[in-house]
């Protein structure tokens, strides 16, 4: 899996929503939101 960090919420949001579009439900809808963790060193 690849990791991508990003530096503010705006680039959060464009990462977590591309290509989601779900026409069904006629809405953006992401399957891969992940919040992280406070910590990288954790990991």
């Amino acid at each position: 899996m690849e990791e991508i960090r990003v530096s503010s919420w705006a680039e959060l949001q464009e990462q977590v929503f591309a290509d989601s579009w779900q026409p069904e439900l006629r809405r953006f809808r992401s399957n891969f939101p992940f919040r992280g963790r406070n910590d990288a060193a954790e990991a």
